[in-house]
């Protein structure tokens, strides 16, 4: 069978890291399952995995089990084993220098200081692959590592719903209309 897209959502596994603000992809793919799945869960490639039909598309989404700062093996295993290209390949996760609830979606880049891009990068050894950075604001703590693995405020969480729920539209977005299409229709938008 012949994949059209691979959608990775970024977190940490374990019940403690659940509703931090590093765990917004492996969120976002939740809530993607919440309104399609139609597909079950298999363990595979270090991995979470649902092969998925969505929008006439074959498309695999993934939560890696690797925890963040290893990302990258649990995506190479991906790309090899379901033959996805990096260019097809969407990755979701969270960026603490965009405002709480902004999103920015690119074609490619750099892995601005987050480190489950930094191993997606040096795994897949290119830049080339689209991601969705979901905002979870700048720390008002000393460390950054406290602040990602920290949860959100009551009233962030109040907020959240709707930011992942449009992240989501954003992942469909880019299965049924492409990348350029999605980033027109989505990059700077805040849902809050």
């Amino acid at each position: 069978m012949s994949f059209s897209n691979l959608i990775v959502g970024l977190g940490n596994p374990g019940q403690e890291y659940r509703h931090t603000r590093h765990n917004i992809g492996f969120r976002v793919i939740d809530h993607l399952l919440d309104r399609h799945s139609n597909s079950l869960a298999q363990n595979l490639c270090r991995s979470i995995v649902w092969c998925q039909d969505l929008y006439r598309q074959s498309v695999v989404l993934a939560k890696p089990l690797t925890f963040m700062n290893h990302s990258g093996q649990a995506v190479g295993q991906l790309i090899d084993q379901y033959e996805v290209p990096p260019e097809q390949t969407l990755v979701i996760y969270d960026d603490l220098n965009l405002a709480f609830g902004t999103f920015r979606i690119r074609r490619s880049g750099t892995a601005g200081g987050q480190n489950g891009m930094k191993s997606i990068i040096q795994h897949l050894k290119t830049t080339d692959f689209p991601r969705l950075r979901v905002g979870i604001g700048q720390p008002t703590i000393d460390s950054f590592i406290d602040h990602v693995l920290s949860d959100f405020s009551e009233d962030e969480a109040d907020q959240l719903e709707g930011i992942i729920a449009t992240a989501v539209d954003a992942v469909e977005s880019f299965v049924q209309h492409g990348i350029i299409a999605t980033m027109n229709a989505f990059n700077g938008k805040e849902n809050r």
